[in-house]
């Protein structure tokens, strides 16, 4: 009942117009700088600050150098895609390093001088290239593999039934891996010739 009570007188000293409540504040030292926006300092400890939007906010200036470089930026014309662009500049921008715009530009400049055929095709040679050599590794870390691995390798089937391939065999899947290591270095000396004949 008492609690009760004390809530009534609590509301009534309120819509009167008094402050029943205690409240608790920090002044600050005498003498205690104003900061305005856009001031810089440095505190007793060594770390600097900057007053920014009301607020005091700690400069690190080796996670500012980070952020400045991991934005993407057009490299034609430097515009920032990280915070103006959309979809197709973020598409762009990670095959070519510019924005749709710049892209488009340097497509029809390439175009206009009559380059731009030339362009593609070494474009889609040096992306075979790639490919190609991405395979040659993965066949060369099978035959490491092979060659080392004497143990039995289980394969199951989608019917449930199980094959197991044992040293012999192991010997057989080496051979035509190797054969597939020489296609494909056959493969890419072909694309190496194919590319510095267009360029």
């Amino acid at each position: 009942m008492a609690r009760r009570r004390w809530n009534i007188e609590t509301i009534k000293q309120v819509v009167e117009g008094d402050k029943p409540f205690i409240q608790v504040g920090y002044t600050g030292k005498e003498g205690h700088e104003v900061r305005k926006e856009g001031d810089t300092w440095e505190d007793a400890k060594g770390i600097k600050w900057v007053r920014k939007h009301g607020a005091n906010i700690q400069v690190n200036s080796q996670a500012d150098s980070i952020r400045e470089l991991v934005k993407k930026k057009c490299s034609r014309c430097g515009f920032n895609i990280s915070n103006w662009g959309n979809k197709l500049d973020d598409k762009s921008y990670a095959k070519t390093g510019l924005c749709l715009d710049c892209l488009q530009a340097r497509d029809l400049e390439m175009q206009i001088a009559g380059t731009y055929d030339k362009f593609v095709e070494n474009t889609i040679l040096k992306n075979k290239i790639s490919v190609a050599k991405e395979f040659k590794r993965n066949i060369e870390e099978s035959i490491d593999f092979l060659k080392k691995d004497d143990s039995k390798i289980e394969m199951v089937h989608a019917d449930g039934s199980m094959t197991t391939f044992v040293g012999s065999q192991n010997e057989k899947m080496l051979k035509e891996v190797q054969l597939d290591l020489e296609k494909v270095n056959k493969l890419l000396e072909e694309l190496t010739t194919q590319l510095a004949e267009t360029k």
